[in-house]
């Protein structure tokens, strides 16, 4: 079966504006936010595309059916934060369709674990549309804003934006979106029933372990294991590294069980643990002293993947020992390798005078 193809391939470009949009949306900048805007109604488009270029070509995968709502997911998690962070939206609403996302990704990869997949409820597109929807009419009212920003007609749109109308819009979708929630226990009832048969333990540290199914991506799994971390830029207060620290620990301490227990079902250091990539990329992203920037993000996320492909001595070493410390340990010496040349190629530029956008 083809994994990597046109709709594929579509479909993750959703994953990739996801970020983008976010930090050039919370910028602040008219023109910034206006390229935002186009962005997400781009990826907003591509959710038809995919779609439609897997039934004309026939190219309907699997891996397509599982990863195009959860490239759903990426993108309006990434606008309802941003939003939270502008102070358009409240973090409690968006809290909601978190947990219910977490849920339900939780319930998919379980489910395709034991090649029985679950089909997205109508419901739930109808779901996705609102949300979609609710975000580009944000975004038409910030475009407008910013247009109109010499005017008295951009405080009418800055107004509209703060309205009572978009907190019950949201309120309305936040509770849209619970019950397509309950609609999933409804119909899966039996998928529950042979969860608690078969026990927790084992699908939660498969969870962890793939990243919760980014694992399952069939090649360059390292690579969207380390894309994965990037996730936590994201959230409001990520700039602080004890932010990023504390998921670092917490994560690190969970892994190890989970990691132990999925390498005694599918073998030693199988290709579906990713979390070790999740964890070498929170390390870099820990680094003192250097701002989360565009350009610093990537170039950190570059070397950490140089190191953790190439593998020099002593990450070599590391990498060719069994168990779940060494398969994680190899990938924080990559952090560490990679950490070490961010810092020394930032303060080149400093001492250049270049700035990092």
């Amino acid at each position: 079966m083809n994994y990597i193809n046109r709709p594929n391939i579509v479909t993750f470009s959703r994953v990739v504006i996801s970020p983008f949009f976010f930090f050039l949306f919370v910028s602040n900048e008219p023109v910034s936010q206006m390229i935002a805007a186009v962005l997400f109604c781009f990826g907003a488009v591509t959710d038809y595309i995919d779609g439609w270029v897997a039934r004309k070509y026939n190219e309907e995968t699997e891996a397509g059916k599982f990863f195009d709502p959860l490239a759903d997911k990426f993108l309006t998690t990434a606008a309802f934060l941003a939003f939270v962070k502008m102070d358009i939206i409240p973090l409690w609403m968006v809290m909601f369709i978190l947990i219910r996302d977490f849920g339900t990704t939780l319930l998919r990869l379980y489910a395709d674990s034991t090649d029985h997949p679950i089909v997205t409820s109508y419901s739930a597109k109808v779901k996705t549309f609102l949300q979609m929807a609710f975000i580009v009419i944000i975004l038409i009212l910030v475009f407008f804003k910013n247009i109109f920003s010499a005017s008295n007609l951009s405080s009418i749109f800055a107004n509209l934006i703060h309205s009572n109308i978009i907190y019950y819009s949201m309120l309305l979708l936040t509770l849209i979106t619970i019950w397509t929630a309950i609609d999933y226990l409804i119909t899966n009832k039996s998928l529950f029933h042979q969860i608690r048969t078969q026990g927790y333990y084992d699908i939660l540290c498969l969870s962890i372990s793939t990243v919760f199914g980014v694992g399952y991506v069939p090649k360059a799994n390292g690579t969207f294991g380390t894309m994965a971390a990037l996730i936590i830029l994201l959230f409001p207060y990520s700039v602080r590294l004890e932010a990023i620290w504390m998921m670092f620990l917490f994560t690190l301490i969970i892994s190890f069980p989970a990691i132990k227990r999925v390498e005694a079902i599918y073998g030693d250091d199988s290709s579906i643990i990713v979390v070790d990539e999740l964890l070498g990329m929170w390390l870099v992203l820990a680094s003192p002293y250097v701002p989360h920037t565009i350009m610093t993000v990537i170039i950190g996320f570059t070397l950490f993947r140089i190191f953790d492909i190439f593998k020099p001595f002593p990450i070599s070493w590391f990498n060719g020992r069994k168990g779940s410390f060494y398969v994680i340990f190899d990938d924080i010496l990559s952090a560490i390798f990679a950490s070490i040349c961010l810092h020394i190629i930032y303060a080149g530029f400093r001492v250049l005078n270049i700035f990092m956008i």
